[in-house]
């Protein structure tokens, strides 16, 4: 946690530097918020602190836990040779490889899964109990 803590808040004074420069900066007039509704999937407009929150995050992820390496990793503990058509649904086992990668990556285990997901390898869709822990 601390890792990605200490990143992301990099990447806002990189990033963000204006947004924060004092307390009565008006962090709205520098964020966009048209570009980042459809990438995210919300169904409402984000807000401005939403927006820089978000940007920090993804930042944070992708340097810390890179495209390449992180598919590399995922096709191997998988046991798999290529990436998948369509996104891997979170099982029980494969919660535990989520894990494994975390600990590899010095990360948590929401910033991993919320990285294999931006990066189209696990489903966000929620299972049932049953096919949970069946699959």
């Amino acid at each position: 946690r601390e890792n990605f803590t200490v990143i992301h808040e990099c990447f806002h004074h990189i990033l963000h530097a204006k947004c924060f420069r004092n307390k009565e900066a008006n962090y709205q007039h520098f964020c966009e918020k048209k570009a980042f509704r459809t990438e995210t999937g919300k169904k409402r407009p984000m807000s401005a602190i939403e927006i820089i929150e978000y940007q920090a995050n993804y930042c944070a992820a992708a340097f810390l836990m890179p495209e390449e390496a992180i598919k590399k990793l995922f096709l191997e503990k998988m046991k798999i040779t290529k990436i998948p058509d369509k996104p891997i649904k979170i099982t029980l086992s494969v919660e535990c490889i989520i894990s494994e990668m975390a600990e590899l990556f010095c990360v948590n285990y929401m910033p991993m899964k919320y990285r294999l997901q931006s990066l189209n390898l696990l489903s966000t869709q929620q299972l049932t109990i049953d096919e949970y822990f069946c699959i």
